[in-house]
């Protein structure tokens, strides 16, 4: 150790480089993915929006669902999709998770919507079983507003 800075693993004793791992595992290892064909693309998937929430209903940016990281195409099944706000509003806020198939104009399909009930900060839907594949586009769009806010909202996934 110089300077109080860690140069290697050799600064630490076994134990701590135990706890380490012990502490890093479960926050890494678990997305890898582990054996079999492809080129170790994500196993989870989070697809995340935030920003000031607009005045005026319509459409978020559009985020693209990835392939492995050898180009193959990959099935994704969302099972929860949150929004949150950080200021409550006195009506409710609803978000809009759509997809869309490539190639051309956005033509939406919606695969649920969260809404935050007035004077709430933040909704969940659990228990969804939505699906996307690689290269379809995904899309955040507002389709109750009526505050000027911070927001975010995610959905989950995973593939098999």
């Amino acid at each position: 150790m110089r300077d109080g800075k860690v140069d290697g693993t050799s600064d630490f004793t076994a134990r701590g480089l135990g706890e380490l791992k012990a502490w890093l595992e479960p926050w890494f290892l678990p997305k890898i993915k582990r054996g079999g064909g492809g080129g170790g693309g994500p196993a989870n998937l989070i697809a995340f929006w935030g920003g000031t929430l607009p005045l005026i209903v319509g459409p978020n940016l559009v985020w693209r669902v990835p392939f492995d990281a050898d180009g193959t195409s990959q099935n994704y099944t969302f099972t929860r999709a949150f929004a949150r706000m950080e200021t409550a509003y006195s009506g409710p806020i609803s978000f809009q998770f759509q997809k869309s198939s490539p190639p051309g104009v956005y033509s939406a399909t919606t695969l649920t919507t969260v809404t935050i009930a007035a004077g709430n900060y933040q909704n969940e839907n659990t228990g969804l079983a939505v699906t996307a594949s690689s290269g379809d586009l995904l899309r955040l769009y507002f389709s109750a507003v009526g505050i000027v806010t911070q927001f975010s909202c995610e959905l989950v996934g995973s593939h098999a």
